[in-house]
């Protein structure tokens, strides 16, 4: 991970939902800093029948999420520039609602 250092980790494991509802949810609240970068990382577990999501909201705004919903693609990663200090939300769900254990990883990157 080169100059990214480790900060907190979140373990999740949620129960599968039917096709028709929305799909559980882990949420978490955290203080971010002002003018800093930071990367949220997902690792599914092995036995995880569902990819994990990881998202991060400012408020009700989201800013940033690992899964792009136009084109379906999944990243392990997505890097967030800070630019006010305060708390923020990760949500971490399973794509399609599936079960899933996953541990969502905040890191810091650098200040900027």
């Amino acid at each position: 991970m080169g100059d990214v250092r480790y900060l907190r980790d979140f373990q999740v494991e949620l129960e599968g939902v039917a096709e028709d509802q929305k799909p559980l949810v882990a949420r978490y609240s955290l203080v971010l800093r002002s003018n800093t970068q930071y990367r949220l990382m997902i690792c599914n577990a092995d036995d995880s029948q569902g990819s994990g999501i990881i998202e991060l909201y400012d408020n009700r705004k989201l800013i940033g999420r690992n899964f792009s919903k136009s084109t379906g693609k999944e990243y392990p990663s997505f890097d967030i520039q800070i630019r006010r200090s305060g708390v923020y939300h990760v949500f971490i769900s399973f794509k399609d609602g599936k079960p899933g254990r996953a541990a969502g990883i905040l890191a810091f990157v650098k200040s900027l």
